[in-house]
């Protein structure tokens, strides 16, 4: 009996557990994706010298394990910020802001194949749309 009692206090822990995981993985996946749709545009349309700085970026995030840039965030970054700043980040924020640069380089790529996905024929139409230029191109970044 004493058994059972002990498994269904678990229970609170368990969804307490789980509303975390869904909270830092709203967050991730919220920000990632402005970030990585932003990212995208501009490895896309604007120009080379910002292209190369997040194609690094975007390389490496995708290179590295998630499970290495949580540690990464958690460990390293935080000593660094102890270290200047004098201040830490707690464990659901440093989960967060690791899954949100992944999420974020895995939807700069994303947006990017889909932006060069699209038939030079169509971009030319909608540039000779009688649009603003805004509305079909990026190429003033």
């Amino acid at each position: 009996m004493k058994y059972f009692q002990n498994i269904s206090n678990l229970w609170g822990n368990v969804l307490t557990a789980l509303g975390n995981t869904v909270y830092i993985s709203l967050i991730a996946i919220v920000l990632g994706t402005i970030l990585g749709i932003a990212m995208g545009v501009v490895l896309t349309y604007c120009k080379k010298r910002w292209q190369w700085l997040f194609r690094i970026y975007v390389d490496i995030m995708r290179g590295l394990p998630v499970l290495v840039t949580i540690f990464v965030v958690y460990y390293f970054v935080n000593a660094v910020l102890k270290m200047f700043f004098g201040f830490q980040m707690q464990q659901n924020t440093a989960g967060a802001v690791a899954l949100t640069m992944f999420s974020a380089a895995q939807m700069t790529e994303l947006t990017r194949g889909a932006l060069q996905a699209i038939p030079k024929g169509q971009i030319e139409a909608g540039r000779d749309l009688p649009e603003p230029l805004h509305d079909t191109s990026y190429r003033n970044c």
